[in-house]
């Protein structure tokens, strides 16, 4: 097992496509077939159903892909660990949005950001507020634009390995 097949199990359960998938991470559908393929005998059970209308985990790849985020988050969060040691800053921030917040506030959010950030990708997932909630139950995403109404829960609390420091999610207020 390696990290670039979770990458790659991710990407495909993100864009519900090989070929999507495979295009986003700028390789072959075929070579994404076959770490699926490889990380499914590793595992010794299939992860995806695949259809015509796409690919969908089974039963035991929903269970499996949690840990494979979490694994890349860690991996995310340890490079960054490292870049600061290195002074510089780089990551990635998954935001969950709707259409009328990705349009209307975050262009010109974003390009501040930028600004002050630029080793940090931003990437957004537009979906509706079931959605929103469910990635970030899941882990998909950072952070999501919900209403004020909206409760969120998180599986644990997050704590950083170096610092000790417990992070509880919460409400977060933007103005």
């Amino acid at each position: 097992m390696s990290l670039v097949k979770y990458e790659i199990l991710n990407a495909v359960v993100e864009y519900g496509s090989l070929t999507k998938a495979a295009e986003a991470l700028n390789i072959t559908q075929s070579a994404v077939s076959h770490a699926i393929a490889s990380l499914e005998t590793e595992c010794g059970f299939s992860l995806l159903n695949r259809g015509r209308s796409g690919v969908r985990l089974t039963a035991e790849g929903e269970r499996i892909l949690g840990y494979t985020r979490e694994i890349l988050r860690w991996t995310e969060l340890m490079n960054q660990e490292i870049s600061l040691i290195r002074g510089a800053e780089i990551g990635t921030v998954r935001i969950g949005t709707f259409a009328s917040v990705s349009t209307q506030w975050l262009p010109g959010i974003l390009k501040q950001f930028r600004l002050g950030h630029p080793g940090i990708e931003i990437k957004l997932w537009e979906g509706d507020y079931a959605e929103i909630e469910g990635w970030l139950a899941g882990g998909a995403i950072d952070l999501g634009f919900l209403s004020l109404g909206d409760s969120i829960t998180k599986r644990q609390d997050d704590v950083h390995p170096a610092s000790g420091t417990s992070t509880r999610y919460g409400e977060v207020c933007l103005i």
